[in-house]
């Protein structure tokens, strides 16, 4: 969580503020990393392109990372145990060429893909938070109702009637 705060709120909205203060207009052929680059010349001279080369890298670096780590922890609630080591490694070198492939083709291509992939998710998570508000909604009466009767609230799967066990609240 706060890997995507800090690539999200930190580092993109310090690129925008400077692209935005740096006096460089854009163009179409300044468009994306090759105005942000432009912008770095201009601040930092020619520490820049060192400077934008080891951000984009770390967070293309970490952005990696957080996304296969959530790909591991899905397989083992899919699979409902850790899969086995070569699937692991089959799937890790998937990635890896699926990585290097993508660093050869148009960026406009992979923005779309990205952009699609991620409508696809937020599709999915919109239908599972449809599902769960139910629950939500008695969570939350659960809660308003221990306050009202001055007690520290402790949520107990039993009081919204979830009837699923779960690991920690029952």
């Amino acid at each position: 969580m706060f890997s995507v705060f800090l690539d999200t709120m930190v580092i993109c909205t310090a690129t925008a503020l400077m692209c935005l203060s740096s006096g460089v207009e854009p163009s179409e052929d300044l468009n994306g990393v090759p105005y942000v680059l432009a912008v770095a010349n201009h601040s930092f001279g020619d520490y820049g392109n060192i400077i934008v080369a080891l951000t984009i890298t770390l967070f293309a670096f970490t952005t990696i990372i957080g996304n296969l780590f959530y790909v591991d922890k899905s397989f083992i609630y899919i699979f409902r145990k850790e899969p086995n080591r070569s699937f692991m490694m089959l799937y890790r070198l998937c990635a890896t060429v699926i990585v290097m492939i993508g660093t050869l083709l148009p960026s406009a291509l992979l923005w779309n893909v990205a952009d699609l992939t991620m409508g696809c998710m937020a599709f999915i998570n919109v239908i599972c938070i449809l599902c769960l508000s139910r629950y939500v909604i008695l969570t939350l009466k659960d809660y308003a109702d221990q306050k009202r009767k001055g007690v520290n609230p402790v949520f107990k799967a039993k009081n919204i009637k979830l009837k699923c066990k779960t690991d920690y609240w029952n």
